[in-house]
């Protein structure tokens, strides 16, 4: 799509590869097999214009799109209009400021890394905030500026040894922060034995 077209983020669904694309304020779908665009989302209401900063898909096919400007995720099944609005901007529990990026894991959490509030939001399948992680602080266990999140279903050992005995780590949460010592944070995910 030229110079104009700006992806920030990428995510595979099935045999489609997921586009963010900030200039065009869309999600453009290629097929994998051939590389043709098979379609387009646009999505903006009550006047704010859709800025898709983050792409996630669950193991359901469910598409999670982290709309920055909009303060929200959207969700979207097979169809081009979202079946459902995760968070709003705001500043009571559950809304966002800067959705940068998002992941889900295998228990079907969504994480949300806000760049404005400084933390990770965690979700649940139904939208339902569960707890925040991080912080602006700039010390073990904050996340001053965060702006992307990765999930793995383990670590090297080096790194799980610093997980407490009594807690059981079902998958660890990698943050990116843009300012701070510590660039990237390590989140153990679980509960307590």
């Amino acid at each position: 799509n030229g110079e104009a077209y700006r992806p920030v983020a990428l995510t595979i669904r099935g045999d489609e590869l997921l586009v963010a694309d900030v200039t065009g304020a869309q999600v453009d779908a290629f097929s994998t097999t051939d590389g043709r665009l098979t379609r387009s989302i646009a999505a903006s209401g009550a006047g704010q214009q859709f800025f898709p900063m983050g792409l996630a898909v669950d193991s359901t096919g469910r598409t999670y799109v982290a709309d920055m400007m909009g303060g929200c995720v959207l969700v979207f099944g097979s169809d081009p209009t979202p079946t459902q609005t995760i968070g709003r901007r705001g500043d009571r529990y559950g809304d966002m400021g800067q959705p940068r990026h998002l992941a889900v894991g295998p228990d079907g959490v969504l994480f949300v890394a806000d760049a404005e509030f400084a933390h990770v939001h965690l979700f649940n399948g139904e939208g339902q905030l569960l707890m925040f992680l991080g912080g602006p602080q700039d010390q073990p266990g904050g996340t001053p500026l965060p702006v992307g999140v990765a999930i793995a279903p383990t670590v090297p050992e080096r790194l799980a040894a610093l997980v407490p005995a009594d807690f059981n780590a079902r998958y660890f949460l990698f943050v990116s922060n843009s300012v701070g010592s510590r660039r990237i944070s390590l989140f153990a995910i679980g509960e307590r034995r």
